[in-house]
C-alpha cells in the first residue's frame, strides 16, 4: 500500500464521523496485502473537517499579538508601521510557514492585499526544491527580412506590397541571431522589435500514486506586454526596465509552478504597478518601497 494510501486510511480511521462498523472496514482494508499494488485510491475516506485551531490560537491571543505588533512597529527593524498591518503580516506568513521577523520584512499590504517581496518568492521555492533558470535576459527580439541578390551581387531586401507600398519581406520575429535563419534564405537586415525575459521552472512533483513527475513551466514577459499594460509610462520602467522586466517574469513562472506554496499572492511591484502607487526600486532582486501604503523611513 502506497504512503498516500495508508495517510488516507489512517484519516478516515481516526475521524470521529465514521461508524464503528466503517472504522472496522477500513482497519481491514488496511491490513488487506492485496491492495499494496494498487496505485489508485480506491479506499472510501471520511470527509475531512476544516482545522480553525490555528485561527482559533490567534484569536485567543489577539492581545498579547497586539503588544507584540506594538514592540515591532516602535523598534528599528519593522518596515510596517500600522500595528493592523503588522499582525495581518504576522497571520499571513504563519500561514506559510514563516518566522514573524521575516513576516513583516517580507510581506506587506498594498490596497487591501498582502504582496510579497521578491526576496520571499525565491527563497520558498528554493526552499522547496523548485529549481529555476533565466533562458533570457532582456534580450533583443527581431524582426528579419529576407533579401535577394541583385544583378551586381548585391543582396537588397525583397519586396512586397503591403497595403499599397512595397516593403521588405519578413522572414521570421523572434530572439534568435544569423546563424538560426534558414540557410535557404537570404537575410537582408533585421529591425528590433521587443526585448524579452524569459525563466524556466522545472518541479518534482507528488502525485497521488506516490510517484513524482518532473513538471516544467517557461516564463517570459515583454516591454511590448508593458506597453500594453500601460506600465512604460512609470518612472520605475523608465529608469529600470531591465529589473522590472525579469521581476514581472519570474513572479508570473512562480505562481504558476508554485501555486501550492505561495497560494497565488502577487509581489509588491505588480500591485504598486496595479494600483498605481508610487515606489523605489532598492537593490537587484527588485524589492519595492512602496511609499504612501507602507512607510519605509
Amino acid at each position: 500500500m502506497s504512503e498516500h494510501e495508508q495517510e488516507n486510511l489512517n484519516n478516515g480511521v481516526n475521524n470521529k464521523g465514521v461508524s464503528d462498523s466503517a472504522t472496522k472496514n477500513l482497519k481491514d482494508l488496511s491490513n488487506d496485502k492485496s491492495l499494496e499494488k494498487i496505485n489508485t485510491i480506491t479506499t472510501p475516506i471520511a470527509p475531512k473537517q476544516n482545522d480553525f485551531s490555528g485561527l482559533a490560537s490567534a484569536v485567543h491571543h489577539l492581545e498579547q499579538m497586539k503588544q507584540l505588533a506594538a514592540v515591532f512597529v516602535k523598534g528599528g527593524l519593522c518596515p510596517i508601521k500600522k500595528e493592523e498591518d503588522v499582525i495581518i503580516a504576522i497571520i499571513t506568513g504563519n500561514q506559510l510557514g514563516l518566522p514573524y521577523t521575516t513576516s513583516i520584512n517580507n510581506i506587506f499590504p498594498i490596497n487591501g492585499k498582502p504582496g510579497m517581496s521578491a526576496h520571499l518568492i525565491r527563497a520558498l521555492l528554493l526552499q522547496n526544491g523548485i529549481v529555476f533558470n533565466k533562458d533570457y535576459d532582456f534580450e533583443p527580439m527581431y524582426q528579419y527580412y529576407e533579401g535577394d541578390l541583385d544583378a551586381n551581387g548585391k543582396l537588397v531586401a525583397r519586396k512586397i506590397e503591403v497595403a499599397g507600398k512595397d516593403k521588405p519581406q519578413p522572414i521570421l520575429r523572434g530572439v534568435a541571431t544569423l546563424d538560426k535563419i534558414d540557410e535557404t534564405k537570404y537575410v537582408a537586415g533585421r529591425v528590433e522589435v521587443d526585448r524579452v525575459t524569459q525563466y524556466t521552472f522545472t518541479r518534482m512533483l507528488k502525485q497521488a500514486n506516490g510517484e513524482y513527475e518532473k513538471i516544467k513551466v517557461v516564463s517570459s514577459f515583454k516591454m511590448s506586454e508593458a506597453n500594453t499594460a500601460g506600465l512604460l509610462g512609470k518612472d520605475n520602467w523608465k529608469n529600470y526596465p531591465v529589473r522590472m522586466c525579469d521581476a514581472r517574469a519570474f513572479t508570473a513562472g512562480a505562481r504558476e509552478i508554485a501555486s501550492d506554496i505561495i497560494f497565488g499572492m502577487y509581489s509588491i511591484n505588480e500591485l504598486a504597478d496595479t494600483y498605481d502607487i508610487p515606489y523605489t526600486i532598492t537593490d537587484t532582486l527588485e524589492e519595492a518601497i512602496v511609499q504612501d501604503a507602507v512607510i519605509v523611513k
